[in-house]
């Protein structure tokens, strides 16, 4: 039997050491606990700018672009993920450094600013199925990411898109690289800040980079061309070319299949035919009011000038309306300002005192918008084209045209065949257009044009005595 006598002093001490150990420890609990619950540091996101920007702004807005992620980029999802597992600590939980370990967070922005750019952008598993959508162009994605861990550590993220032929081969490639500190305290790891830089630098090459202009015109695809057309001979309208095409299919409740397809084709013809094209596709009201101003400030003195819309119209009282895809129509009296009044645009080309304006209104679908409208009817109404100038109509004023089986529609596919024709003046175009179309469709559908032309205009090659 062993006896052991402890002091009070001895155990005054101990109890000391034990409360002030205790002590410690809730302090260092405390503080941890403290930082885990710090807000995120305020960092100005750097893709703020992008919003800015109108959505109708589109360099490649006739191409539609395949989105291919790599398979570093799911190692770097699984890598944002693991560490996010590790910072979910239970009541300890780092509740910052969660928030900045955001797994989407550079996924969802570069859809966005690929959207900027390319007219439909669409996420694919490999090249094949990129072909077997009939995509233009395909961008094989990559990121790659290093996280600082202490306070005054870089977080580094390197992204790269690299535009690939059918044959696997790079043709060109853009690249952002991105850095973020870790503050003090290390509440974060500062990857969003680092990730929001190499999108903002992935975009601006986006933007600006010549080589990928060359390459993405270079691979676009040709439109098919008809040949052994007779060629008449007169004096050709020349001057700077500029065009606005829209086009409207993701409607809510009356979806169109054919509208932007015929859109981008006809962009991508036009642009091959010296036109500077500004393209605009399932348009809300302000997306068309802001391209057609845009349109309106590049028309000059002695030009030509092109409008084409393909999508919803409806004449209201004598007036023709294209239709927004985002237009809240309850009663007749909401579609003078929920929709553009396409006069307006004739108008405004008239007044930039083009040498030759170009209306064609591929907008006679029919449609449910007006149904009910005591003043509507069916198709769209004539309008007087003021001297040099011509309205073209995928069908007669009051009737209604079809929206096409195929990747476009009727009249489209017919317009696109002979807007490449060398030789062919305006005139011919629409005649051979209409021709076409009387034809596929037994008569039930005849394309009409309101004319004013003074002199003849060639979309591709005059003949040789009238350069």
């Amino acid at each position: 039997m062993f006896n052991f006598h402890i002091s009070g002093k001895a155990l005054t001490s101990t109890v000391r050491t034990v409360r002030q150990l205790l002590i410690y420890l809730f302090c260092f609990i405390y503080i941890v606990s403290l930082t885990s619950c710090l807000p995120p540091p305020k960092y100005q996101d750097p893709l703020a700018e992008l919003n800015t920007m109108p959505s109708s702004t589109r360099m490649f807005g006739d191409m539609r672009l395949g989105l291919l992620f790599s398979g570093n980029v799911q190692i770097s999802r699984d890598f944002l993920a693991k560490n996010r597992k590790a910072m979910d600590l239970g009541i300890l939980t780092n509740t910052s450094a969660l928030n900045d370990l955001d797994v989407d967070y550079v996924e969802k922005n570069l859809q966005r600013i690929l959207s900027r750019s390319f007219g439909e952008v669409i996420k694919v598993d490999s090249l094949d199925q990129a072909r077997s959508l009939d995509l233009d162009v395909v961008m094989l994605f990559d990121m790659q990411i290093d996280l600082g861990v202490t306070s005054g550590a870089q977080t580094s993220v390197d992204l790269k898109g690299s535009f690939l032929d059918w044959d696997r081969r790079v043709l060109t490639d853009i690249r952002g690289h991105g850095v973020g500190v870790v503050p003090f305290p290390a509440n974060s790891f500062g990857y969003t800040e680092a990730a929001g830089r190499a999108l903002k630098a992935l975009n601006d090459e986006l933007t600006t980079s010549r080589q990928l202009a060359a390459v993405l015109e270079e691979v676009s695809q040709p439109v098919m061309v008809v040949t052994n057309i007779p060629v008449p001979a007169p004096v050709a309208v020349k001057g700077e070319r500029h065009a606005l095409v829209m086009g409207n299919s993701a409607y809510k409740n009356a979806p169109l299949k054919n509208p932007v397809n015929d859109a981008r084709d006809v962009g991508k013809a036009l642009r091959r035919l010296g036109f500077n094209v500004i393209m605009v596709n399932n348009a809300r009201l302000r997306d068309m009011e802001q391209a057609m101003d845009r349109f309106y400030a590049s028309l000059q003195k002695g030009g030509v000038g092109l409008f084409y819309y393909a999508g919803h119209g409806m004449q209201v009282g004598g007036r023709n309306y294209l239709i927004p895809v985002d237009a809240t129509l309850r009663s007749e009296s909401d579609v003078r300002y929920e929709c553009l009044d396409a006069g307006r645009i004739l108008g405004k080309m008239e007044d930039a005192g083009n040498a030759l304006n170009i209306v064609i209104l591929d907008a006679c679908r029919n449609n449910p918008f007006a149904r009910s409208f005591r003043s509507a009817q069916r198709g769209l109404a004539r309008m007087d084209a003021p001297t040099g100038s011509i309205v073209a109509y995928s069908t007669a004023p009051g009737s209604v045209a079809a929206d096409g089986s195929g990747r476009n529609g009727v009249y489209t596919k017919y317009l696109l065949q002979y807007l490449m024709q060398p030789g062919l003046d305006i005139s011919d175009v629409f005649f051979y257009t209409r021709k076409g179309v009387v034809q596929e469709t037994s008569g039930e559908q005849v394309p009409w044009e309101s004319s004013s032309l003074v002199d003849r205009f060639y979309f591709s090659d005059a003949p040789s005595g009238e350069k």
